[in-house]
């Protein structure tokens, strides 16, 4: 893990940051995971907790959900919009068996005409099972790296490896039960019932909800403690700027970020998780992007805002279903306008931070065109300065060389031949495009490393497919090898890096280049 910078800003401003991005991953309404925080440190207090432990639990609330994009595309085949089904689903988080059981059965769904609800909840009761499994060793596992890449310490990343699990020890990954899960995460799970059933029904729902799963599937201290001060909790609940607060009372405030490059590279693999054909696309950006605005010329602080623009300028995409972005067919009207709004999602929530104030503004343009036709805000050139034309160019070149659900990749040639008529168009800068293209050309002839970690040039070829979202069988068959070999060349993989998840898989994969 990198040491934080002299006088870098605060690790929770960061935090706080990317919690706002899950928020909107997991169709919670943004400032949730701010407002869990904050009631968690409340409860932290009435618990008797110590300065480490109330820390502890409050960047633990912040980032229990930082590994929700790393099983998206699944979700999406199963749910159909999985951010959609979140959202649904959240009452029922830390729900018996039982209760959830029959909420799916009743409310799964429902829309559907009876023919498809009755294939769909087939689907859901034998992949949801298996998927509910794989996605909470996955969650957990990217979560965890993702975190300690940005000052977060090893405690709290021992927390976000118990997310799923649960006091009756009906959890996952590992089945923890009662005072196996530690303090803090049992204090998460109390604050995500409060919270959410606060939200929808007042005090009544909340506290009754609270006695109801109390020693089954939460803590009867942590609830206990939250029944005893309602009106602390309902305080905490009504915090009318829980951002403001919630740093007004973090117990250790002279935790600092590792720097706005670190989190600019966590938020870049969090995204390309988001489905399986992005992995790494926010990486190659950033590398092209950063290339080309040296080769005009920018200063080195320009340059580097403009590289660390291209790792988080798709941020917003965590807004939008993986159903959306890997549609093979057109997009509804609908669809198409929530893709519109990705880059105002991204504006917004990195705009929250110093660490990253410059590149919100540039992450917002990355689609805009020089001739007024590009979006959110329709500029025109006037409007658009050097380093968000060459962000542009820099993404369309990408985006064209990485294949898509409704297109096949295209080779580099391709790709320069198409911007250059972007360019003669009028939509795209002709001097951003031609270093961009200059860049890209360059790049292809730098020479490669040795592999990392002893990994062998068929381990990368076979986690550079995992990470584009092949099954193991799907790998054997791209590199004309049996299932069996491909299998033996994964296992070996994952030892050699650490891994247990094709999710964690993909994370190294981006960290270390392997993907272009």
């Amino acid at each position: 893990m990198p040491e934080p910078a002299a006088g870098a800003p605060r690790l929770a401003e960061g935090v706080a940051a990317l919690s706002l991005a899950t928020d909107m991953g997991t169709g919670k309404d943004v400032g949730r995971s701010l407002r869990i925080a904050l009631l968690a440190l409340h409860l932290g207090t009435r618990l008797g907790l110590s300065e480490d432990e109330r820390s502890a639990a409050m960047y633990g609330s912040l980032l229990a959900m930082l590994g929700c994009t790393a099983e998206s595309s699944t979700g999406a085949l199963i749910f159909g919009d999985e951010i959609a089904f979140g959202a649904q689903y959240a009452p029922l988080v830390n729900a018996p068996r039982r209760e959830m059981m029959g909420w799916i059965l009743r409310h799964f769904a429902e829309d559907e005409r009876f023919a498809r609800r009755l294939r769909r909840l087939a689907t859901m009761m034998t992949a949801g099972r298996v998927f509910f499994a794989t996605v909470s060793q996955g969650h957990c596992e990217v979560a965890r790296r993702l975190a300690g890449r940005i000052g977060v310490d090893a405690q709290v990343g021992e927390l976000l490896g118990a997310v799923f699990e649960r006091w009756d020890g009906t959890g996952a990954p590992r089945a923890l039960r009662g005072d196996a899960l530690p303090l803090p995460v049992r204090i998460g799970h109390v604050c995500w019932d409060v919270d959410t059933f606060g939200a929808a029904g007042g005090r009544d729902a909340w506290t009754a909800l609270l006695r109801r799963r109390s020693g089954v599937t939460l803590d009867p201290l942590v609830v206990e403690a939250a029944l005893a001060d309602p009106d602390g909790v309902d305080a905490c609940l009504a915090e009318p700027s829980p951002w403001d607060a919630l740093l007004a009372a973090e117990p250790q405030p002279w935790r600092r970020s590792t720097g706005a490059d670190a989190l600019a590279s966590v938020i870049a693999d969090f995204v390309d998780l988001k489905f399986d054909r992005l992995a790494g696309h926010s990486r190659a950006v950033a590398a092209l992007a950063g290339a080309a605005a040296a080769q005009l010329g920018l200063d080195s602080s320009r340059v580097d805002s403009v590289r660390r623009a291209g790792l988080v300028h798709d941020l917003g995409r965590v807004a939008v279903s993986a159903s959306v972005w890997d549609k093979p067919g057109p997009l509804s009207d609908g669809e198409w306008e929530s893709v519109r709004l990705h880059a105002y999602h991204a504006e917004r929530i990195l705009g929250r931070t110093s660490l990253l104030a410059e590149e919100a503004a540039l992450a917002a343009m990355h689609h805009e065109r020089c001739d007024g036709s590009g979006y959110h805000r329709g500029c025109e050139a006037a409007s658009l300065p050097l380093p968000a034309r060459v962000l542009a160019a820099a993404d369309a070149f990408a985006g064209m060389t990485e294949p898509r659900a409704h297109r096949p990749a295209m080779d580099a040639a391709e790709a320069a031949r198409t911007l250059a008529a972007e360019a003669r168009a009028g939509r795209l800068d002709p001097d951003a495009v031609e270093a961009v293209v200059q860049c890209a050309g360059e790049s292809a002839r730098v020479e490669r490393p040795a592999p990392p970690a002893g990994l062998s040039e068929r381990e990368v070829e076979v986690l550079r497919l995992l990470a584009r979202g092949m099954a193991t069988k799907q790998v054997g068959s791209a590199l004309g090898i049996s299932a069996k070999t491909a299998d033996h060349h994964v296992q070996s993989a994952y030892r050699k890096i650490g891994v247990a998840t094709r999710a964690g898989a993909a994370v190294f994969a981006m960290e270390h280049g392997l993907l272009s």
